[in-house]
């Protein structure tokens, strides 16, 4: 049995993720699938639509969801991380700013994929540090 805690729990790519984790029936059967993110605007739904594609898998997975990363970690054996920090506005800006000086590319190559992982990597060391004390 084993406890997954997806940080982002209620990004719109998060569906993806879980229809996988459902089609592992037999490897994740008993384990719990803890949905974390600090919007809690989509949390609810995102895990409704969980359970239900659960129940409807067969998969014998249950699933909870919290905004407290310190509630979600605990016995926690693997970590998704599925954040973007800056959000839809972050990767607005990483696309079009070096679009206006000539330079193509995307979000995560060249100068946007630049910007992206600045403002990725600080909270993804905070991440790092909260999951080696809590569940290491």
């Amino acid at each position: 049995m084993e406890k997954i805690v997806i940080v982002g729990g209620g990004s719109p790519y998060v569906p993806g993720i879980l229809y996988s984790f459902s089609q592992a029936q037999e490897e994740f059967a008993g384990s719990n699938i803890c949905l974390m993110d600090i919007d809690c605007s989509r949390l609810p739904l995102m895990q409704k639509l969980a359970e239900r594609m659960m129940q409807e898998a067969g998969a014998g997975i249950t699933v909870t969801s919290t905004t407290d990363i310190e509630e979600a970690l605990p016995e926690a054996t693997f970590v998704i991380t599925n954040f973007r920090p800056g959000g839809i506005e972050g990767l607005r800006l990483d696309e079009e700013i070096p679009v206006k000086y000539g330079i193509y590319g995307q979000e995560t190559t060249g100068p946007g994929g630049t910007f992206f992982a600045l403002r990725s990597i600080p909270p993804v060391l905070e991440l790092c540090a909260k999951v080696e004390s809590i569940c290491p």
